[in-house]
Order: C-alpha cells, then sequence, then structure tokens
C-alpha cells in the first residue's frame, strides 16, 4: 500500500475511531450486552471532552495541585477532599460555588462515571470544573 493511501487510511481511521462509536447502533438486546455498553460509553466521553464539555484530569495532574479542588461525588471524605454526593449535587451548588472561589472543581469517585456526571452538571450550572479520569480505583 502507498505511504500516501496508509495516512489516508489512519486518518478516517482516526475520526471513526473519536466520533461514531457513539453513533453507532450496537442492537442492544438484555441477554447478550449490557446497556452501557464500553463503546458507546467511550464515545460519548470523547465526544464530551473534544467539544469542552468535560474535562479529564489525570492522577498526576490532581495529586499536589494547589489551584484544585477536589469533591468525591461518592460521598466518601479522604485526602483532603470535600464530599458532595452526585444525588445532592443539584441541590448544592451554593456550596459548590464557594468551593470553586478556590478554584477549579475535580469530581472524583470509584469508576469516573459518577465524577464524569457531576462535572456535567456543574459545567451546565457555569462553574469551571473536570472529573478524575479512571476514577479512584
Amino acid at each position: 500500500m502507498p505511504p500516501d493511501a496508509v495516512r489516508k487510511y489512519a486518518q478516517i481511521n482516526h475520526m471513526v475511531a473519536l466520533l461514531e462509536p457513539m453513533m453507532l447502533d450496537l442492537a442492544y438486546q438484555a441477554p447478550f450486552a449490557v446497556a452501557r455498553d464500553a463503546v458507546n460509553v467511550a464515545g460519548t466521553v470523547a465526544s464530551a471532552a473534544r467539544s469542552g464539555r468535560a474535562r479529564a484530569y489525570s492522577a498526576a495532574e490532581v495529586e499536589g495541585a494547589k489551584d484544585l479542588v477536589v469533591v468525591d461525588v461518592d460521598g466518601k471524605r479522604g485526602r483532603g477532599a470535600s464530599a458532595i454526593p452526585l444525588e445532592e449535587l443539584r441541590g448544592r451548588l451554593a456550596e459548590l460555588l464557594r468551593l470553586a472561589e478556590k478554584g477549579a472543581v475535580v469530581f472524583r469517585s470509584e469508576t469516573g462515571r459518577r465524577g464524569y456526571l457531576a462535572a456535567r452538571i456543574a459545567a451546565d450550572s457555569g462553574i469551571a470544573c473536570g472529573y478524575l479520569s479512571g476514577g479512584t480505583r
């Protein structure tokens, strides 16, 4: 295969890898697949990251950062984090706004999913925030 064709294939494959998975109909059937299929979740998260709706922070970025405020949305306090359960987040936005005055808010959870959802809720309320990618597990 000529080098130009390989380059073009890589470009097309890259675009499909980032944009298409969330648009694919994977013919979900309960006995054969899970409702939150990994391909759909990955496509949705990649789309949100590319559009700027949810910033993913790595553990290395969060650890020791002075300008970030960590909030645990599983409701567990620990290692300098505030705790606001995801279910209570919308009702505690005033508290969250006070925390956001100290710096960008990074939401953490065990798997990263609840942190991602919290970041989307907070961003819709105008709070500079993100989530801990991959969670704390």
